[in-house]
Order: structure tokens, then C-alpha cells, then sequence
């Protein structure tokens, strides 16, 4: 067997003087001699990793044409000292790790239980087994990995559920989900680093699996100052190659307005070009792009690859940011601006146009991210997601204001009355998957919009406005920074043309609820046929065919990603607030009441729904028109055991109002018209409601009425 290693480094004595300072010898308590870095060469910069490890600590690169796991065994055998702190560095996925030459993951772990299990025999003290991958500890897989882990090595099993790795990635080192015999918690503390601080500070990349991303933008244009007129072409770098169909952009700063650079080049390389074009009136000392989440995909506009491309840039002013790698002005002090030569073209004669103007249809931003709607003749507001890195589920909603100010029914922001007013008005606009989730739904929102108003949006993260509404759990961060208690907007609205606007959500504290792009798009976007309530109450994932007459045609593509067997139904209501008829009495019971569920399932139309876990499963159904339906999900098992005439195997049923379920808790999110993610665990398990989602498309058989 072949092992890779890297070359002999300076003794730690020598090191330590170099660095001015005294040389540990010890890592959380264990001897440096007794630690073990374990690189996967997949990963960005293997080497330099290896290199920049403390001194005194083993490395090695792995070779690619081996196992992981018996080089990795191997290895410790070798060591003169028991092991006893184990670094698996190597790309990551929920419950896996991905080494060149194969996983080692839950479907694969029974292959190497019993070298596993020799991994941390010879030690005396609490051995530690820290795993570098993304995402590596998040959702149901990722617990259970870790269990096992710990279950086989006996080690506390230290891991990341978001991203590992560059801060300008948006990733961290902290790897704080802490797996011991007494179960999983999150840790707010680091964990021991086997690295050089200089190292983890210079490396660039994540390790997140499949993901290419921009490493640097810089510009491609010499340094200098540029006025008015004048072309600026940036390079926007990304960690492989990748394929770009129309014209994305690149929102610069720019002063008063913010400039796009438009794609001009780059298809089928790891380099695209973007060219901005000076305006006048543009301003800037050191020219960078607005936010992380600059890049867009305007128009349709596609950058792609043959695994996700992740187009998060560094943050502005960080390390591989525009405004670190290239020293642009515009319209510097000493230019003036360009000289604009007079204009000697002919007077025009044309008569003039005497037809009365269309009103033109308006996005407008407010200084205080707030946005004045003027809709002229629209009547829809469209929104779409462009951008994501989030490792968290958020809600976003929407919420009318009095004014420009932002005050809603006469209560200012930041005034006592304030959270309570704005989500009563709030309209939930989607909730959004984390990063990576599905990103294939192609989800959008048709919103109704109010003529010459103004709007601001919000993120809810730890819970929903039904949560919320209902006293449970959820913060709320609002656009306008008046009225969060930090007095900072995590909501940037920027222009891109008259009736489109992006809005940027920033990272909230300490929330993985952030680095989310929407696009809102002002027009006559045709609402989805069943979505009509959706958004506008706290439990409004409901089916709206009132208006129609006769049956619609229904088109369901169903995904999973669970453990359970889940089934999915849907059942007819009286009223948007969910009252059902019992058939019995001839009652109405409302959710919470005695005898909902069974007056809900005796409701319930003959379509069950359900999947394989990680694929999708299509269906298509005939329902009748002219009513409303609500939806329910029964936990690992179906509807005929609910109904059936034994209770003892009755599945626990969830409903999308809160006050059905026994446990109080929202279990049904509304992704984007007629788009629904569930919850399959009790009290709001894993909160990542994708445990099963439900795509539908609806086409009436007979008229509106």
C-alpha cells in the first residue's frame, strides 16, 4: 500500500523561534506526537494544508488510488505514540464523508466497522475525531453518522453542519456540533485546531461535495483611474470550469447608483469577463461589488457546470474580493470626470406625441430599504430566488406600511407595538430550503400588489409566522433597521431596472439564515391556478379552487428526503381558517376541536402521496373544482392505518394548522405557489421540511366562474 506524506518540516523548537514564541507540545490536552491529520487530495490546496499543520503533528496526503480507511488504519499503526486526536479532512455531505477513492458514509460504514473500531484502541485518554467535511452534521443522516461514529470509535466525534473551511466562502473552523456518549449539542466554542492560525487564515476554499465556487474577482483592467466612459473588464474566478448561457451581471458600488458589469466572455473556462462601462456621475475610491450575492443571473441567464455551481463571491473588502486584488477608481479626484463635447446635432421637428402616457409600472427603493410600489397599470409582483448559500431554513414574509417611514397601523418602527401590528399585516412570501436542497424546484411567488404603496420585507429564522402567531418560537429581523433591536438592516433592496429589484438577506448574528438573493419583478404575472390564499394567513398552504367549475387536471412531482415512509393527503375545508364538516353531526369543527382529525380524514380526497427517498415520483390526479383543500402528512405509515378499525397502529398525522397537531408545531411550509415542504418530526424535529415536498401544477376543465 502506498501512502502519500509530506516532507519533513522544521523541528518545533526551530519553528517556535521563527515564530518568536514558545512551541506547544500538547492539543486539547493531548500530545502533539499523539495527533493525526488525515488529507483527502480532492481538496483545494492538500498540500499547503499539510504543510501548515502545528508542529509536531503527523500529516498525510492520502493516495488516490487506495482505500481512505485502510490507509488511513495503516497509518495509525505505524504512529510511535497512541492515537489520540484524529482530523479527517475531505470533501462533506449530510452523513458523509467523500474521499477520492470512495465515501465513508452510512451505507458505507458497515464495510469498515472493524478497522474502525482499531483506531483509537492503544489510547489512554479520551480520544477526539474531528471531520472537516461540509455540511457534514446537519439533517437526520448526519446525527446518525455521527452516533455511529461515536458508537465505534468511543472518540468525541467533532463535526460542522454548515460549511467548513474559508470565512470568505462563508465558511468557519469551528465545527461545533460535539457528538459524545451522551448525545449530540452544539458547542459555541472552537475546536482544537491542528493548524496553523496563518494556514486556516490564507486557505481560500470550503469542502463542500460537487461544490464549484468563486475563488477571487480581480480586476482584468490595469489599476488605476477610470472616468467617464471609460471600460472597466473584471475577472469574476471560479474553482473549475464552468458554462454560461445569456448575460449574467455584476452589481457594483458605485456611488449614488449602482452600476452592472455585463458578461461579455469567459464560456468554458474557469474565467468569465464582465465589463462595466463608466457613467457619469460614478464615483468610487476602490471600485468592489455590492454584496456576496452580486452575481445574478439576469434574464434567464444560467452559469452551470456538471455539479452545482455556487455563485456566493468573497465578501466585499475580504481576501479575494475586487477591491483586495485590483485598485480601481472611478472618476477620481484629478479626472474631473470626462469632458462631454457639445451636442450639435439638428433640432427635431417631429411634432409632438400628444397620446396620454402609460403609467409606468415601479419599483422604487427607499433609503430605508424600504420599496414605494407605484404599479401603474401591473397588478403582480413576481418573486423568484437567484442566489443562495444558507445552511438554515427561513421564512420570508412581506408587510404593507403606513408610509415611507415604515410605521404600520400608527406604530413606528422600533416601538413596543411594532412586531405585533407588522404580523398581523404580514403576507408569507416562501420559505427557503437550505442551500443545496432541491435546488432544482424552480420555485416562484405571484404576489398581489397595492398601487402606490410601500413595502418592506423580513426574515423569520428559528420558526415560522404561524410559530410565532401562535406563541412559539421565531426572530424576526425586519429590512428597515429602525425597528431591529440592533438597529442593522439585514435586508438590501438593490435597482436593476425601472420595475425589478434584488433584494439581498445578510446573516443574521449568529444565524445560518442568510446570503440569500430574490428577484422582485413588477408585470402581469398570471397568478397559478390553486394558489390564491396561498401567503396571505400564517396557515395558508390551502388549495383555492372556488372559482372554478367542474374538475381540474392535476400535475404532482413528489420528493423525499427522509428516513420515514411518509404519506401525503389532502382534504376539503369550509373556510380559509381550516373548519371541517363532521359528517356525523353535520357540524363544523374547527382545528384543536374534538373530533377534528376524523371529521378531516372523512373529508379527505382519494389521493395518497408518497416517494422514494432522494428521488422523485410523479403523479396525476382528477379533483373536483369549486372548493378549498387543505393538506396533512402521515408519519411513516398511510391513511388506511388511520382509518382502519384498530387504533394501536395509528401513525402520528400532522395538518398544516398548527392547532390540529399535537404538538403545537408548523409542520408545512409554503416554498412557492402551490410548492409545500413538511416536517415528519415531532416539535419541529430537524426543521428542515424537506422531509417530503409536494410540487403541483393545476389546468381547469371548464370555465372560471
Amino acid at each position: 500500500m502506498t501512502v502519500s506524506t509530506i516532507l519533513p518540516r522544521p523541528a518545533a523548537s526551530q519553528q517556535a523561534m521563527r515564530l518568536g514564541k514558545k512551541a506547544s507540545t500538547q492539543l486539547s490536552g493531548h500530545a502533539l506526537d499523539g495527533v493525526l491529520v488525515v488529507i483527502d487530495p480532492g481538496v483545494a490546496d492538500s498540500q499547503e494544508l499539510a504543510a501548515g499543520v502545528l508542529p509536531g503533528v503527523q500529516a498525510i496526503v492520502l493516495d488516490p488510488q487506495q482505500s481512505a480507511t485502510d490507509q488511513i488504519t495503516a497509518k495509525i499503526k505505524t504512529l510511535s505514540t497512541p492515537l489520540a486526536s484524529l482530523h479527517l479532512v475531505a470533501h462533506g455531505s449530510p452523513g458523509a464523508l467523500h474521499f477520492t477513492n470512495g465515501e465513508l458514509s452510512l451505507s458505507t460504514l458497515a464495510q469498515h466497522t472493524d478497522a474502525i473500531k482499531t483506531w483509537f484502541a492503544q489510547t489512554t485518554e479520551a480520544p477526539e475525531l474531528l471531520l472537516y467535511g461540509c455540511n457534514l452534521a446537519s439533517k437526520e443522516a448526519g446525527e446518525e453518522f455521527l452516533s455511529k461514529l461515536q458508537q465505534l470509535t468511543q472518540a468525541t466525534v467533532r463535526a460542522s453542519k454548515s460549511r467548513v473551511g474559508s470565512e470568505t466562502q462563508q465558511g468557519s473552523w469551528a465545527l461545533a456540533s460535539v457528538q459524545t456518549s451522551c448525545g449530540l449539542h452544539q458547542q459555541t466554542q472552537a475546536a482544537p485546531q491542528a493548524f496553523q492560525a496563518a494556514c486556516l487564515a490564507a486557505y481560500s476554499s470550503t469542502f463542500l461535495i460537487g461544490d464549484i465556487n468563486v475563488t477571487e474577482v480581480r480586476g482584468l483592467s490595469e489599476d488605476g483611474n477610470y472616468v467617464t466612459g471609460d471600460a472597466v473588464d473584471i475577472v469574476v474566478r471560479f474553482s473549475a470550469t464552468v458554462n454560461v448561457n445569456g448575460t449574467p451581471q455584476l452589481k457594483l458600488e458605485t456611488g449614488a447608483i449602482d452600476r452592472a458589469a455585463n458578461y461579455i466572455s469567459g464560456t468554458g473556462t474557469n474565467a468569465l469577463t464582465f465589463r462595466y462601462v463608466v457613467k457619469a456621475g460614478d464615483r468610487t475610491d476602490d471600485l468592489d461589488y455590492l454584496s456576496a450575492t452580486a452575481l445574478l443571473l439576469s434574464n434567464g441567464s444560467t452559469i452551470t457546470s456538471n455539479v452545482p455551481v455556487d455563485l456566493t463571491l468573497p465578501a466585499p473588502l475580504s481576501n479575494g474580493a475586487l477591491s483586495a486584488r485590483s485598485a480601481i477608481v472611478i472618476n477620481g479626484p484629478s479626472s474631473g470626470g470626462a469632458i462631454t463635447p457639445p451636442d450639435t446635432t439638428p433640432p427635431d421637428t417631429t411634432p409632438p406625441d400628444t397620446t396620454p402616457p402609460t403609467a409606468t409600472a415601479k419599483l422604487v427603493p427607499e433609503s430605508n430599504n424600504l420599496i414605494k410600489v407605484d404599479s401603474g397599470s401591473a397588478t403582480q409582483l413576481k418573486a423568484t430566488i437567484t442566489a443562495q448559500s444558507n445552511s438554515e431554513v427561513g421564512e420570508i414574509i412581506a408587510i404593507a406600511t403606513d408610509d415611507a417611514s415604515g410605521t404600520i397601523d400608527g406604530n413606528a418602527p422600533g416601538s413596543a407595538g411594532y412586531l405585533a401590528a407588522a404580523l398581523e399585516k404580514a403576507t408569507t412570501v416562501f420559505s427557503v430550503l437550505e442551500a443545496g436542497e432541491f435546488s432544482d424546484l424552480g420555485v416562484e411567488r405571484v404576489l398581489d400588489t397595492i398601487g402606490s404603496d410601500f413595502f418592506q420585507f423580513a426574515a423569520i429564522q428559528g420558526g415560522t409566522l404561524g410559530d410565532i402567531l401562535a406563541g412559539g418560537s421565531g426572530t424576526v429581523a425586519f429590512a428597515t433597521a429602525a425597528a431591529n433591536s440592533n438597529n442593522q438592516a439585514v435586508i438590501v433592496p438593490i435597482q436593476l431596472d425601472e420595475s425589478t429589484l434584488q433584494l439581498d438577506f445578510q446573516p443574521v448574528g449568529s444565524s445560518d439564515f442568510g446570503n440569500v438573493s430574490l428577484q422582485l419583478s413588477l408585470g402581469d404575472a398570471a397568478r397559478a391556478v390553486g394558489a390564491s390564499q396561498q401567503g396571505k394567513a400564517a396557515d395558508s398552504e390551502i388549495l383555492d379552487f372556488t372559482g372554478f367549475t367542474g374538475t381540474v387536471e392535476a400535475t404532482i412531482e413528489v420528493l423525499r428526503e427522509a428516513a420515514f415512509n411518509n404519506t401525503v393527503g389532502f382534504y376539503q375545508i369550509e373556510d380559509t381558517s381550516g373548519s371541517v364538516r363532521d359528517p356525523l353531526t353535520g357540524n363544523l369543527l374547527a382545528p384543536g376541536d374534538a373530533g377534528y382529525q376524523a371529521a378531516a380524514l372523512a373529508n379527505r380526497v382519494e389521493l395518497s402521496l408518497s416517494g422514494s427517498n432522494g428521488s422523485s415520483t410523479s403523479y396525476s390526479a382528477q379533483l373536483n373544482a369549486g372548493n378549498l383543500l387543505s393538506t396533512f402528512l402521515v408519519v411513516d405509515g398511510s391513511v388506511e392505518a388511520l382509518i382502519d378499525a384498530n387504533g394501536a397502529n395509528d401513525p402520528t398525522v400532522y395538518f398544516n394548522y398548527l392547532g390540529a397537531n399535537s404538538d403545537g408545531k408548523d409542520h408545512v411550509r409554503l416554498l412557492g405557489d402551490n410548492v409545500f415542504g413538511y416536517e415528519d418530526l415531532a416539535g419541529g424535529g430537524d426543521s428542515d421540511f424537506n422531509d417530503v415536498i409536494v410540487k403541483m401544477s393545476f389546468t381547469p376543465n371548464n370555465n372560471v366562474t
